[in-house]
């Protein structure tokens, strides 16, 4: 799932299931709730939405935006990561999913550099600060992103 500004950044998180304890995490943690319009579909989680901030419904069945009051940002974004992983890699596994949209996301988030993207990342590269020099995952990749039901009784 996902949230952008118009003009601005794209945060993502994968999930197995979208709820809407879970969209209100990230609208709690991204959108500044005051001085924000949220547009959404008509999915039915978003209406939790309506408590905390101004929300406008977009009807797909009616047509896909009137003027400034559309989707088509976080469309086209999903638009741009599925074109990407079809041109780019042969498939896209499940274990892999949180890496290609952790590149999408910092792709799309600099696509208005006005800086060298490559010097910022061979900077970043030679840099002292070396965060997964000795990075060791806990558990493996599908148990870190996609939570596991604990087993045993419920």
């Amino acid at each position: 799932m996902g949230v952008v500004e118009r003009n601005g950044k794209v945060v993502l998180r994968v999930v197995e299931h979208i709820t809407s304890k879970m969209l209100l995490k990230m609208l709690h943690e991204y959108v500044d709730k005051e001085n924000t319009l949220v547009m959404t579909d008509e999915f039915i989680a978003y209406k939790a939405f309506d408590k905390f901030v101004e929300r406008i419904a977009i009807d797909h069945s009616k047509g896909f935006s009137k003027g400034i009051v559309h989707i088509n940002t976080i469309e086209g974004f999903w638009t741009i990561v599925k074109n990407s992983t079809r041109g780019q890699y042969l498939s896209v596994s499940r274990k892999y999913l949180p890496f290609y949209l952790v590149q999408a996301q910092y792709i799309y988030n600099r696509r208005n550099a006005t800086h060298d993207l490559f010097e910022e990342f061979m900077q970043s590269a030679v840099s002292e600060r070396k965060p997964f020099l000795y990075y060791k995952p806990t558990r493996k990749v599908n148990e870190i992103v996609y939570r596991q039901k604990p087993k045993g009784k419920c």
